[in-house]
């Protein structure tokens, strides 16, 4: 929850992280040093499709590789075709890290965000076919 609050302009509720858990279709990762969750994704898969809808690894662990490696985990790990996620436009951080990863802008939700009010920019990342058949032998 740390994590969460220290990286978000809106930061999910405890509640949401239950309800995200409980969820049968979410899946939670985190990356642990000692006792703290340095980072986490989290994401729904519905139909040979992964929505990502949290992605957080705290302010002293960025820029150390641990997004990109919780990212690259979830989808080998996941035998879905598709990924997406939303990013506030503003986050140029973000953006740069899934544009590396692969991650195309496909669309835009507009006033997607509040606290500030921000648009969404709706991404996706489409396994190639090769990725496909290493998934499937997994």
């Amino acid at each position: 929850m740390k994590t969460e609050i220290r990286k978000m302009t809106n930061p999910w509720t405890e509640k949401m992280f239950i309800d995200e858990i409980k969820n049968h279709d979410a899946y939670v990762l985190g990356e642990v040093s000692g006792k703290e969750i340095i980072g986490y994704i989290c994401g729904w898969e519905i139909a040979g499709e992964f929505e990502i809808t949290n992605v957080a690894v705290s302010p002293e662990f960025q820029r150390h590789g641990f997004g990109e490696r919780l990212v690259k985990f979830i989808r080998e790990e996941k035998k879905c075709r598709i990924f997406f996620l939303e990013v506030r436009e503003s986050n140029f951080a973000a953006r740069k890290l899934y544009e590396k990863l692969g991650f195309k802008v496909i669309g835009v939700r507009k006033n997607y965000y509040h606290s500030p009010i921000e648009n969404a920019l709706l991404m996706a990342w489409e396994k190639t076919n090769s990725q496909r058949k290493k998934n499937e032998k997994i």
